[in-house]
């Protein structure tokens, strides 16, 4: 989550993400701007 935290320019102590559910994942992407955007978060958690 750290690592998407920075992506996102947030700063590791932000909570904007919420709770992350366990063995979920998430998809970002890059684009050509060089931005990141997370376009999905916590897939997969039941």
């Amino acid at each position: 989550m750290l690592g998407i935290l920075d992506l996102i320019e947030q700063p590791p102590t932000s909570r904007i993400l919420g709770h992350v559910p366990h063995a979920a994942w998430s998809i970002v992407t890059q684009s050509e701007s060089g931005a990141w955007h997370l376009e999905h978060y916590g897939l997969g958690a039941p």
